[in-house]
């Protein structure tokens, strides 16, 4: 936002009370800092790189424009302090650095205690009025080194006072505008773990908690359970908060990294988190993401920080432990959790700053490592960090840096099927929020078309387009609206049919119904997979699984088959008869018989049929078993004609031996027979085969002779045969 990235950080003072684009603070750590109720950052003096300072800044955030308030343009200038409690346009406090504590009060006015001034420790307390623009010395000492006033613990005195110290800034102002310190350093003699309160209103201290000793142990007790008897060690205190139930926080050390709530109402201290060993490393886990293994280690010199309206704590960089350095870690803790989370910048130390464009958000932006910078966080919860000292180039810095949290972001755009039970999430994407409130444009579902859940989850029963609008209000109680499209589609409703059973070697049609698309698995045995009614022709028993598609909504049904095994059959060995002659089929099989055709069988029903066909024919034995399911197999019967026999000669004597003559055959249903002398007069006729010529002709016996016969005969078969010969006639 402001400031020099060049190396050298030159101050630009101007005119005192003149704001200009061209003025900047110079360089500095350790200074003291306030926000008055416009949102104007101001700091005071802190170590430049020329030395001690007592310069007096505001910044205004709209017009990017720094102006020199009060104070002087030049190093280790003493302090004008006039008269203890009056106020003028000539008093001062002295140039000043190594941590001074600071607050603002609910009037907006800025008070400042203590410090390493020039010729040692202060602890007096000065009041700024910015609106006219004066200090006001009033309370402590004007002169260095003076020890503490601290009376009877819990009781107020006008003659109780702090003593001098530096190296602490953890200081805050109650709801009801009392400020409050906390420990420090005694220069050359030790550490102070003692807790104070001033009033305004009666401008006297009281000593708190804690020790009126030095270099005191900490009494850590049981962590998250308040005690009377706790207390923090003593230590120079560099990160402090006071947040909207009264509470006081302090963190770590120039060796701890211990998380401390002092609760005003009880007067205890609670240990909340963090070690209580000395000298531990940071567990940083992943960027964004809380978690209960998650801590910053211990950072000296970790002067920047911030609460946003949520209560959130943050912290930012200071000097590193291990081999030297420092940070440029950004982290959150949030008491409601427990939790403490990796912001932004970087897990390893001495990191330099990316500066980007000045003026302009980038993700890629980031402070480099520093200890001592002067923090603010305006009404818009945006944090706001200048200068302090960075171990990578070893030169107090000006460079003022605005972070400001990306919006939060969800993404629930979805096309589904009814009814749709949808989970929904917020990503904070590091941010924090007060509250959120979801309208899923579901009225349908009555009181269930709101909710004030940070994930909630919702049903969608009906099909329809619904604007689902999530605002979420951030710490500073800004918001951020978000509104997205929730598509249902009617669910569509598979249906595979019945379950049916065939005989192995057939086929059934499948009966799919309820898609716009159609998807049959597993493939065995079917004619095709993706129509509604495939045949199905499978080897054994199976399951198919109908998916049915209609945009993204699926249904699922499933149709079984049952393959049932053929019965055994045998129709028995082919055969070969005479036209009129029968024979036996021998048929076998584990079922029920039937033979076809019909024609020349004694039964159709039995295994072992009398055959009896006129003409050579294919018997099929059909077996069906009890599961209704069928085989076939044919045996043939061959079948050749018979012999019509006419006898050649016979005798008409009477002796009973041969006497007449007759046409021999079994085989045919009808013959014309005639027999001729040998002048051609016809002497015999006959169509019954059982009709006989004994030789005579008209009632008289006929000569010896040869004669001449013409038959003309029809078979069982209905095939004709003709025959001609001659007959001798003896006697």
């Amino acid at each position: 936002m402001s400031g020099d990235s060049s190396g050298t950080y030159p101050a630009v003072y101007g005119i005192k009370g003149v704001p200009s684009p061209a003025n900047i603070p110079g360089g500095r750590q350790c200074a003291s800092k306030w926000t008055d109720n416009n949102d104007n950052l101001w700091l005071f003096g802190g170590r430049a790189n020329s030395g001690i300072l007592n310069d007096l800044w505001k910044y205004d955030p709209l017009t990017n424009e720094w102006t020199w308030m009060s104070g002087d343009n030049i190093p280790y200038q003493n302090g004008v302090y006039g008269t203890k409690g009056i106020s003028s346009p000539l008093n001062k406090p002295g140039a000043r650095d190594s941590e001074t504590l600071c607050w603002t009060d609910n009037n907006g006015k800025f008070w400042l205690f203590g410090g390493q001034g020039n010729g040692g420790q202060l602890n007096d307390l000065w009041k700024y009025d910015p609106i006219i623009n004066e200090w006001t010395w009033v309370s402590g000492s004007n002169t260095f080194n003076q020890s503490g006033i601290y009376g009877t613990k819990g009781v107020s005195s006008a003659s109780n006072v702090p003593g001098a110290r530096d190296a602490t800034t953890c200081s805050w102002v109650d709801n009801n505008g009392d400020l409050w310190l906390f420990g420090g350093r005694v220069s050359g003699k030790g550490r102070l773990n003692d807790l104070w309160k001033y009033t305004i209103s009666t401008n006297e201290w009281i000593w708190m908690s804690g020790s009126n000793l030095l270099n005191q142990n900490g009494v850590y007790g049981i962590k998250g359970v308040p005690s009377p008897s706790n207390v923090p060690s003593a230590r120079y205190c560099w990160t402090s908060w006071a947040d909207k139930n009264n509470n006081l926080w302090l963190f770590g050390s120039e060796s701890e990294n211990d998380l401390w709530k002092y609760n005003l109402t009880t007067n205890q201290w609670t240990w909340v988190s963090g070690s209580n060993t000395i000298h531990p490393a940071s567990v940083y886990g992943t960027k964004c993401i809380e978690s209960v293994s998650n801590m910053p280690g211990l950072r000296p010199n970790a002067t920047a920080r911030w609460i946003d309206d949520c209560g959130n704590l943050f912290l930012f960089g200071g000097r590193g432990y291990i081999g030297g350095g420092a940070h440029n870690d950004l982290w959150r803790y949030n008491p409601n959790t427990d939790k403490w989370t990796w912001i932004s910048g970087d897990n390893i130390l001495n990191q330099l700053s990316i500066f980007g464009t000045k003026g302009v958000a980038s993700p890629t932006n980031k402070p480099g490592n520093r200890q001592g910078g002067v923090s603010w966080i305006n009404k818009k919860n945006e944090l706001w960090l200048f200068g302090g000292f960075p171990w990578a180039n070893w030169w107090n810095t000006n460079d003022l840096w605005k972070y400001t949290f990306e919006p939060p972001t969800t993404t629930f755009t979805d096309t589904a099927c009814s009814p749709l039970t949808k989970s929904f999430n917020i990503d904070l994407r590091c941010s924090s929020t007060k509250s959120q409130s979801w309208n899923f444009g579901d009225p349908l579902s009555g009181i269930n078309n709101s909710s004030s859940l940070a994930n909630p989850v919702h049903k969608f029963s009906a099909a329809g387009t619904y604007n689902v609008k999530v605002v979420i209000t951030n710490c500073s109680g800004n918001t951020d609206s978000i509104t997205q499209l929730i598509t249902v589609t009617a669910d569509r409703v598979a249906n595979a049919g019945n379950d049916m059973s065939i005989c192995e070697g057939n086929s059934a049609q499948l009966s799919g119904e309820g898609g716009g698309t159609y998807l049959w698995k597993p493939p065995f045995g079917l004619s095709n997979t993706t129509i509604a009614n495939p045949l199905a022709n499978p080897s054994s028993p199976i399951t198919y699984e109908l998916t049915v598609y209609n945009a993204n909504c699926f249904d699922i049904d499933s149709v079984n088959v049952i393959v049932f095994p053929l019965p055994t059959v045998n129709a028995g060995e082919n055969a070969t008869i005479k036209l009129s002659q029968s024979v036996q089929l021998n048929g076998s099989g584990n079922g029920t018989y039937s033979w076809s055709p019909s024609d020349g069988l004694s039964c159709t029903d039995c295994s072992n049929p009398i055959a009896t066909p006129y003409i050579t024919t294919t018997y099929y034995l059909t077996v069906t078993s009890d599961d209704g399911c069928t085989r076939i197999d044919s045996v043939t019967i061959y079948v050749e004609d018979c012999e019509i026999f006419v006898p050649n000669a016979f005798s008409a004597n009477g002796d009973g031996n041969n006497d007449e003559l007759f046409v021999q055959s079994i085989c045919t249903k009808e013959i014309e027979l005639a027999i001729y002398d040998r002048w051609g007069e016809r002497v015999f006729t006959s169509n019954d085969i059982n009709k006989k010529w004994n030789g005579a002709y008209n009632g008289e016996e006929m000569n010896t002779g040869v004669y001449m016969y013409s038959l003309k005969a029809i078979l069982l078969n209905d095939k004709i045969v003709e025959k001609k010969g001659n007959i001798t006639l003896l006697r």
